[in-house]
């Protein structure tokens, strides 16, 4: 069975890098208890042209929205503009998505496993 593509959904405005990458680092690390997944790169620091704006992050991002076979959103997704967007990208092409707070272990593994 192959991995299953994971897509973490995290607000990162005023937030430093090593925080960001900590918390994708503890979800990752929380789902590969539950199953075997390949955890999609969603943190483009080094892709990203020098005069990149917003947009240009967003369209990467639903670029790989569309590669996952779950979405987790993290703590705060609600008030980031980009998590929304991507969360309105989930729910109109109905990609599996789990709210990071409300998750519990038998819901992921039910998600991970479909």
């Amino acid at each position: 069975m192959s991995k299953k593509k994971l897509f973490i959904s995290l607000p990162i405005n005023g937030k430093d890098e090593l925080d960001i990458l900590n918390t994708r680092d503890q979800i990752f690390c929380a789902m590969s208890k539950v199953g075997d997944f390949e955890l999609l790169e969603t943190y483009y620091r080094n892709d990203a042209p020098k005069d990149a704006s917003r947009l240009w992050y967003l369209g990467r991002s639903i670029q790989d929205l569309g590669l996952a076979d779950l979405v987790i959103f993290a703590p705060g997704w609600q008030y980031a503009k980009g998590c929304v967007s991507e969360h309105h990208v989930c729910e109109t092409y109905g990609i599996k998505w789990v709210n990071w707070e409300d998750a519990t272990e038998g819901l992921i593994q039910l998600l991970a496993n479909k």
